[in-house]
């Protein structure tokens, strides 16, 4: 068996993906198959963008963030080792874009403002207010990784240690943000 067919086996046979066909997709896009990585894409672009506006409330900046993650994604594919789910990979990925995209929109002093409000209404939440948009202004204004947590926890349906591992936590600091993310919203929306 060749050198390179080895280097994409998982480390632990305990984590392989449960679906043998993504697997298969991921490995193909590994090796540089564009066909592979626009399933990849098609499966998790929409995925990455819902968080992404979430997280920068504002339509361009989420196109932005999935664009620089899909090409980072595309570059770094063949360092995937299989130890997490592909989603928490990615995720993560678009999470370190959100951060940077922060970092270069304070720098360059930009005002953001929110995202159409149609598109806002469009949004799935977790919550039961007569309108989505209170809820959106309220998670705008919780504190970055309060809102990445609450976002990746509450509505993407993530399990702690699975955000700790995309967001570079720990497992308890995941559940301290999602309390503390949590009793700000009732704050918020209490106003």
């Amino acid at each position: 068996m060749p050198a390179e067919a080895i280097r994409f086996k998982p480390i632990n046979t305990n984590l392989i993906i449960k679906d043998s066909g993504e697997y298969d997709v991921i490995i193909q896009a590994s090796q540089k198959d564009q066909s592979a990585f626009k399933k990849l894409f098609d499966k998790y672009s929409g995925k990455i963008y819902a968080f992404s506006l979430r997280l920068t409330m504002n339509t361009e900046s989420a196109e932005e963030i999935v664009q620089e993650t899909f090409i980072k994604a595309w570059n770094k594919l063949e360092s995937f080792r299989f130890e997490s789910k592909f989603s928490t990979w990615l995720f993560g990925i678009a999470y370190n874009e959100f951060l940077m995209h922060n970092r270069s929109k304070n720098k360059r002093d930009e005002k953001f403002v929110l995202a159409d409000m149609n598109e806002l209404l469009n949004i799935k939440t977790v919550f039961n207010f007569d309108t989505n948009i209170d809820i959106e202004k309220a998670i705008s204004k919780l504190p970055e990784q309060a809102k990445a947590v609450f976002v990746l926890h509450e509505i993407e349906g993530y399990k702690h240690n699975e955000i700790a591992e995309m967001i570079n936590i720990q497992e308890g600091t995941s559940k301290a943000h999602l309390n503390r993310a949590r009793k700000i919203l009732r704050e918020e929306l209490s106003k």
